[in-house]
């Protein structure tokens, strides 16, 4: 099976990912490099620039993992600029910015893959329901892949993803339900070797 690289700079995220992949005998490595990315509000706008430039850095089938975070109640402010907005007022201003507001979220998450001989990238999607609590809990851990797991309850949940043990946390990720768009690749893939 050939091997695949996904680009990230994100080492928790490469190993999360590689996890899922492993059970699959999908052999995945990481192509370690922050990309140029597109400041779009559309989690498809900024994958779609990742993903072409990774691939023509490396020359190899690979794959781009991102993310943005929604909350309706805020018109779906951040959406896929997470990480400038974190940088400009980090998870804090995104709490003030609640008062008095629906709390609502949810995470759209979207794995592109792409090896050069189509055209055009394969897009894999789901979105996770969540709820904002009125202020941040738990702390930093190494499988941690942003801030915003301080503020993110998920749907049926009642502490958030930073409150979480490893191992709970990772039985959570690991619902089929959350990662429906590895799956869907992980099931399109596999079909086409």
């Amino acid at each position: 099976m050939e091997e695949i690289y996904m680009v990230t700079s994100n080492k928790n995220k490469y190993l999360t990912m590689k996890r899922n992949f492993d059970k699959y005998g999908i052999d995945l490595r990481q192509f370690e490099v922050s990309l140029p990315e597109i400041q779009s509000y559309e989690v498809e706008e900024v994958i779609k620039g990742k993903i072409k430039e990774a691939y023509n850095r490396l020359r190899k089938p690979c794959i781009v993992h991102d993310s943005g975070f929604f909350i309706p109640s805020i018109k779906g402010f951040p959406g896929a600029l997470v990480h400038p907005i974190l940088d400009k007022i980090d998870i804090e201003g995104i709490l003030k910015l609640l008062e008095n507001k629906d709390r609502k979220c949810y995470f759209h998450e979207c794995l592109a893959y792409y090896d050069g001989k189509n055209k055009d990238p394969m897009f894999f999607e789901s979105k996770i329901n969540g709820t904002i609590p009125f202020e941040p809990k738990g702390g930093k851990a190494h499988y941690h892949w942003s801030r915003l797991f301080e503020i993110f309850i998920p749907e049926g949940f009642s502490k958030t993803l930073a409150e979480m043990e490893e191992n709970e946390y990772i039985k959570w990720h690991d619902n089929d339900e959350n990662k429906k768009y590895i799956r869907n690749f992980e099931n399109w893939y596999l079909k086409r070797i």
